[in-house]
């Protein structure tokens, strides 16, 4: 995906865009239990109880995801963030983070998760309130490594999954229209692979004095190849 340039913003009114009430169901019941295998970076899955921090990534220009973001942020529940780069570029993706999307839920159907017999993962984000703007935008689900949770800062290195529709049904991840809810579970049928937290990173922004030994690094490095 492309980043997108900072822009400067100076005595402009925006109107405040319209938000709408929407409900996601992300899966489906496997033997008597909720299975999807969403592991923390070690490939475990918690069961019994215990749970990872769930969300999902918006893709405002529909141009893909990246693996590296800034860790600057904090996991705040219910708010539509806007990601950056590691090295503090914009990007047109957002994080949206819910206590209700984990595995101490119930989805739609009401078959209770956190089943200590079955693996554990994302249920119903259920009322999530966002801006009717984000109607018909790809998006993908995301699950932060073990220790991750909801308020609190996100370490740098720290890493996540990030599960797209990729190889599974072109445009399945897209979100509804305003106030509507939509079903996901089909990605979820049957017996499912274990999916670790660690398709991506969040690195934090580097220090001034890191970026000018790295620039002196590359000089150095291009002299030699002289």
């Amino acid at each position: 995906m492309r980043t997108l340039p900072l822009l400067a913003l100076g005595g402009i009114l925006l109107a405040a865009p319209a938000h709408a009430t929407l409900t996601l169901n992300f899966n489906a019941p496997f033997g008597g239990g909720i299975s999807s295998n969403f592991a923390d970076a070690t490939g475990t899955v918690p069961t019994g109880g215990a749970s990872l921090t769930y969300g999902i990534l918006i893709d405002t220009a529909s141009d893909g995801f990246l693996l590296d973001y800034n860790s600057d942020f904090n996991l705040a529940e219910g708010s539509l963030l806007d990601l950056t780069t590691g090295f503090g570029a914009a990007t047109d993706d957002q994080l949206f983070v819910s206590v209700g999307l984990n595995n101490q839920t119930t989805d739609l159907t009401g078959v209770p998760e956190g089943n200590p017999s079955f693996s554990g993962g994302p249920g119903a984000l259920n009322g999530a309130i966002l801006p009717d703007s984000v109607a018909g935008l790809p998006f993908a689900v995301i699950w932060f490594d073990a220790g991750q949770n909801v308020g609190a800062n996100v370490p740098d290195g720290s890493t996540f999954g990030l599960l797209t529709d990729a190889g599974f049904q072109a445009d399945y991840f897209v979100l509804p229209g305003p106030g509507n809810s939509n079903s996901y579970d089909a990605i979820f049928a049957g017996e499912d692979p274990v999916r670790s937290a660690n398709d991506g990173v969040f690195t934090a922004i580097p220090e001034p004095s890191s970026l000018i030994l790295l620039s002196l690094g590359g000089l150095g490095l291009l002299r030699r190849r002289r």
